[in-house]
């Protein structure tokens, strides 16, 4: 996986956030976390630097809104709310 300093950032994201797909698919949800915590630090290292910042903002709201549906998948639904919470006013600041 990139840093925050690679020109891949993007294909990371995409890469890390269906590895997370994956392990939420088959149930594997420790592991779904991890890569979808990962994916949503690569968009937000991305963001600031990103020329077409739309693709950013886009990644950034899919993260928190895959760690929502993972936190719910878990039973979780005061972390749920904190993580789509977070992705809507991570909109209105924008």
């Amino acid at each position: 996986m990139g840093t925050c300093d690679s020109e891949d950032r993007l294909r990371d994201w995409q890469q890390t956030t269906r590895k997370g797909n994956m392990c939420f698919d088959t149930e594997t949800l420790q592991r779904a976390a991890h890569f979808y915590q990962q994916a949503l630090t690569l968009a937000l290292c991305n963001y600031p630097n990103d020329e077409d910042f739309n693709h950013s903002i886009i990644a950034i709201i899919l993260g928190y809104h895959n760690l929502a549906e993972l936190n719910i998948q878990q039973g979780n639904l005061s972390d749920a709310k904190f993580n789509l919470h977070t992705a809507y006013q991570f909109i209105l600041d924008e």
